[in-house]
């Protein structure tokens, strides 16, 4: 193997001198030394693709065309035309010294992906001087133009800063300290051909052409980015805020004699303690706004990309992309809040002293925090500000839906060591569907429930945690030992805690709660565990915890149960993720329901079938054991509930009960009892009457029946318990009756 690499390396060492002595070179539509690059080789003209063609490149076609040349570039095909016939090169790679384009690097004769709109061309002997000129603006400022060949060339914006606008002041003449780039929006686009692009200039070169640039008239720019430059910047900008107070607004710039818009793209809180010390503010405290809050502006945007260090007395000392140059439009002008003298304070809203949704107040304003990056560092910041010893107490956090009508900020990040969030690097503030940020500070009495709409039984579920009236957050259950404590506190059987998969229980709307659990298995409760702040492999939907001792499990498919009349619904047979199955499970009891695989399914369920025992088994083992597979069973009684199925009976003088049926017209002065009952699933919550006489229990009594007062029609209204949050609840019956006392 080894010999027969040398030997081809050394045919390659013969056969380059070989190539170079059939390769000839020669300029086409331009003047004897610069024009389209074409090779003669194979008996044909060739084109040479530009792609990867720059300087050192020009220089060795510069000396295959007979010029010792120390400076030559290589130039685009718009400046001397797309060619025809064979492209012979691509992705040549030259050292500079070469004689030759066939002693360079490259990956084969006739082998690119280009066409002739990528020709590349050469200039050799390469002495002309370009010149500049600004068009459009005055003096020292306007587009940027080139002239070279006969011609006035534009420059493209791609790549073109600061340093290069101090380059081009230069070449026009001014010694300048400060000068800034412009986009086309300020000074118009130009026309004709544009001669550079990607420029990259060290700052301290007299001309352009001393800077690193891919060749002349190379470009993939349109004269909308023409660029333009201003010199000799000595105008004072000055600021103002709109549309807010003397100290909060949209902020607004004046230079060139216009008031112009920030863009709050890269526009944090360094950027807005210099705005403010603009304002006349020395503020130690700032806040960024978006539009949202104090609308959008008109007219240009003068800077985007800001970056100061902090202690800057005005925005044209920070860094930035230049003058006009964004891509930004009104809805992202930046606002900023300064001199903010009332202390920022904190608050856990909608839910209890120790949790809640955190919010915090500004100038008077309540405002969220975005979830983005609020980790262990600023939650323990902000239970400090409320008054929480936080290190000798752990914290977590949960995420709760933001509808977008209240103002959030972007980001909070801490160190972890502040007192207030205040001293934090605190993001913009805005409108955004950003989910907010729910702090727990402290985990001790928080209670546990198990929930889902898919759970056939109340000894499993997803986990969840009550952090307010009615405001729960999803747990993070990753291990048995975990689901133990949590069956433990429960007051459920924590011997046969397993883990089961969260889709079996439902989806979950409820926020996650960004924390693990870490247990040994035998505390009482989860704040007696030790935690991490962090959700790793845990989704809102992912797991459950079964407390029951069976090892497989009977779960509902559908999104509801317990079933309800009228409904085709169905019972699927699972396992825990404890144990691995094999073989096909089998339905030993049905309750009239069809058996498929897994699955039992019902259709038009009745009342019957409530109360009705299911079963199914299949064999099992441990995951990860070699034990033998068990056969196991799980069984249950179906749940369906129906509607109220109500019985009228009624008792005279005598009270003895009697059907309905049996009472004709009351005799006047007559005592008559008529009892409303029901039966329904779940159980009646109220049994009402209406009529000519009014009852709130399920008796209505008709004392000394008179014809005036007590003939006419009566209605038993039944009205089921509501069991959860199950919006299908509750059910209602009704029954009528019509009486008749003799007149």
């Amino acid at each position: 193997m080894r010999y027969r690499v040398v030997t081809t390396y050394l045919m390659y060492l013969l056969l380059v001198p070989s190539l170079a002595q059939q390769f000839t070179a020669r300029v086409v539509g331009g003047t004897a030394e610069a024009g389209r690059l074409e090779i003669f080789y194979n008996e044909t003209w060739n084109a040479v693709c530009g792609t990867g063609f720059g300087h050192k490149e020009a220089l060795v076609a510069c000396r295959m065309l007979g010029f010792n040349s120390t400076t030559a570039v290589a130039v685009g095909s718009g400046k001397y035309g797309g060619g025809s016939g064979p492209i012979l090169f691509s992705y040549l790679q030259c050292v500079g010294h070469e004689t030759s384009l066939a002693q360079c690097q490259y990956p084969g004769l006739y082998r690119h992906n280009c066409d002739h709109s990528e020709d590349v061309g050469v200039m050799c002997n390469f002495t002309q001087e370009l010149k500049a000129r600004v068009v459009g603006g005055r003096a020292e400022s306007g587009r940027l133009e080139i002239f070279y060949d006969g011609t006035w060339n534009t420059v493209c914006g791609d790549g073109f800063g600061q340093k290069e606008a101090l380059v081009a002041c230069r070449m026009l003449g001014f010694n300048s300290t400060t000068a800034v780039a412009v986009v086309t929006i300020k000074y118009g686009a130009g026309s004709g051909p544009i001669l550079l692009d990607n420029l990259q200039c060290v700052g301290n070169e007299t001309s352009l052409e001393q800077c690193e640039y891919s060749g002349l008239y190379r470009h993939s720019c349109g004269h909308w980015q023409d660029v333009g430059v201003m010199c000799n910047i000595t105008q004072q900008m000055s600021a103002r805020v709109v549309g807010g107070t003397a100290d909060a607004g949209r902020l607004e710039i004046l230079y060139d004699g216009t008031w112009n818009t920030v863009c709050d793209i890269g526009f944090g809180h360094e950027e807005a303690l210099v705005a403010c010390r603009m304002l006349g503010f020395n503020s130690t405290t700032a806040v960024v706004v978006r539009s949202g809050k104090y609308g959008a502006g008109s007219g240009p945007v003068l800077f985007s990309e800001l970056q100061c260090v902090g202690n800057e007395t005005s925005l044209a000392q920070c860094t930035h992309l230049g003058l006009y140059t964004h891509i930004c439009k009104h809805w992202q002008d930046v606002g900023v809040m300064c001199n903010i003298t009332t202390p920022m304070t904190a608050r856990l809203y909608g839910g209890t002293s120790k949790a809640g949704r955190l919010e915090i107040s500004v100038n008077g304003e309540w405002t969220t925090v975005c979830k983005d990056g609020f980790g262990q560092s600023e939650v323990e910041v902000a239970c400090r500000m409320l008054g929480f010893n936080s290190t000798g107490e752990a914290v977590v956090k949960y995420l709760l839906v933001n509808d977008g009508s209240r103002f959030q900020f972007g980001y909070i990040k801490c160190q972890g060591m502040e007192t207030n969030l205040q001293q934090c690097d605190i993001g913009q503030l805005n409108k955004t569907s950003c989910l907010d940020v729910g702090i727990i500070c402290e985990f001790k009495s928080l209670s546990l429930r198990l929930t889902g709409p898919r759970r056939t039984d109340s000894n499993m579920g997803r986990v969840e945690v009550e952090i307010g009236s009615k405001q729960f957050s999803t747990v993070c259950v990753n291990n048995e030992k975990t689901a133990a404590v949590i069956c433990r506190q429960l007051k459920l059987s924590p011997h046969s805690a397993a883990l089961i998969d969260g889709w079996l229980l439902g989806l979950d709307k409820k926020p996650l709660l960004q924390t693990t659990f870490v247990c040994e298995g035998t505390e009482s409760s989860l704040d007696e565990c030790r935690r991490s702040n962090t959700a790793k492999d845990c989704y809102s939907d992912d797991v459950g915890v079964s407390c029951s001792t069976d090892k497989i499990l009977i779960v509902s498919p559908d999104e509801r149960y317990p079933f309800i009349e009228g409904a085709n619904k169905a019972l699927r047979c699972v396992t825990t993720r404890k144990y691995e199955c094999v073989g096909e499970i089998t339905w030993r009891d049905t309750a009239g329901g069809r058996p498929y695989l897994e699955f039992l399914s019902f259709y038009n369920l009745t009342k019957e079938y409530n109360g009705r025992e299911v079963g199914c088994s299949t064999s099992c083992r441990e995951r990860d054991s070699n034990s033998t597979f068990i056969t196991f069973y799980a069984f249950h009684r179906l749940n369906v509930y129906y509607k109220p199925l109500i019985t009228i009976t009624w008792t005279n003088n005598t009270g003895e009960q009697q059907p309905l049926s049996s009472l004709s017209e009351l005799n006047p002065g007559h005592n008559v009892t008529l009892w409303c009952k029901a039966d329904s699933n779940p159980r009646p919550a109220s049994i009402t009457w209406s009529g000519r006489v009014n009852s709130t229990t399920g008796e209505l009594r008709i004392l000394a029946a008179d014809h005036v007062t007590h003939s006419g029609v009566y209605t038993c209204t039944v009205v089921t318990r509501k069991v959860g949050d199950d919006d299908r609840l509750p059910l209602t019956s009704s029954y009528q009756l019509t009486l008749s006392v003799q007149g």
